[in-house]
């Protein structure tokens, strides 16, 4: 289940079409998407239970992020 269920994210299901599916699917293997789903197995993460996936990543990998204090003042409302 657990193989299954890694190699199932993709963003091909949002295709319309079978050709669509295919270039999608062949896009993101070849931007890496198999090199990460082997690093996301070795985790060892069940992330068919885990309620957080992105929290679940951080975790795995042990990274850690510091925002030092003012700096999210210096992001403007908006705009660039």
């Amino acid at each position: 289940m657990h193989r299954k269920f890694t190699y199932d994210v993709s963003y091909a299901q949002s295709a319309k079409n079978s050709l669509g599916k295919f270039i999608i699917k062949f896009l993101e293997n070849a931007t890496g998407r198999l090199a990460l789903i082997k690093r996301v197995q070795s985790l060892r993460v069940n992330f068919s239970t885990s309620k957080n996936f992105w929290q679940s990543i951080i975790n795995g990998y042990g990274v850690k992020i510091d925002v030092l204090r003012g700096d999210l003042q210096c992001i403007p409302t908006d705009g660039p």
